[in-house]
């Protein structure tokens, strides 16, 4: 079975529905049309079609969006009681505030760019840890998705929007969602990150190929005068590609 399938499985399966339905005062049996009060046949409850289309619909826009869903979409096919017993069920899990994602959509970076879009209302931009992980050399450990969006910053639980003014130079896209470029990832990590890590993440960077040094030193005249800038230099002359993994990049500063 597909992934897609798996998602649309999961979208709409539902917990086992009563027998009976309630149709002006009578409790009409869904299967036979007949009312438990033995007071004759009553026509059947015609709502259960238009609810399982309405949630066919909910799950085309959690494949279409890449496994996640806002909760005003939501509503479009779901009470508020059944999106609670959903998230209570694990079937839907909250990634961000007012966005949820299906148990079978993997976090990845991906999901979690697009859904930080959604959370915030406004297309987001990866960038550092976030941006690095997209671009292959990710190798800091963090809980935390970081993304720009032009004029907002903000924090909420497991995301921060940073109001970092972007080039068009310094936007890329990868799998699929904006990224910062390469080189622009690696600098405003080397800034930003424990020197240790920053140099694990320099290493890597150069590792995949994506940069070289003359574009990393290129990067740094561009941020020339931004916090952290001069540490930054420091690393990009000690940055190696042939470091085989974090650690030995991370043993060259002790």
């Amino acid at each position: 079975m597909t992934c897609s399938a798996n998602l649309e499985k999961l979208l709409l399966c539902r917990a086992p529905e009563p027998q009976f339905v309630e149709v002006r005062g009578s409790f009409v049996h869904k299967a036979g049309g007949y009312p438990q009060t033995g007071l004759g046949p009553t026509p059947m409850c015609q709502s259960l079609p238009h609810s399982r289309a309405m949630n066919r619909a909910t799950a085309d826009v959690v494949r279409t969006q890449g496994g996640v869903i806002t909760r005003s979409q939501a509503l479009q096919g779901y009470t508020p009681e059944q999106i609670r017993a959903r998230l209570a069920g694990g079937r839907w899990v909250r990634v961000f505030r007012g966005v949820y994602r299906a148990a079978a959509a993997e976090p990845t970076a991906r999901l979690r760019v697009v859904a930080a879009g959604l959370s915030i209302g406004t297309p987001a931009t990866a960038c550092l840890h976030t941006a690095a992980e997209l671009h292959g050399f990710g190798v800091l450990e963090s809980d935390t998705t970081h993304v720009i969006a032009e004029g907002m910053h903000l924090r909420q639980a497991g995301l921060v929007v940073h109001s970092a003014a972007l080039r068009p130079a310094d936007r890329c896209r990868t799998s699929g969602v904006a990224a910062t470029m390469p080189s622009r990832t690696a600098i405003d990590c080397a800034r930003t990150a424990p020197r240790a890590d920053a140099l694990a993440l320099l290493d890597a960077s150069l590792r995949t190929g994506l940069v070289a040094p003359p574009v990393l030193r290129t990067q740094l005249d561009l941020q020339s005068g931004a916090r952290g800038i001069v540490a930054a230099r420091e690393l990009v002359a000690l940055a190696d590609g042939r470091a085989e993994s974090p650690m030995e990049s991370r043993s060259r500063l002790r």
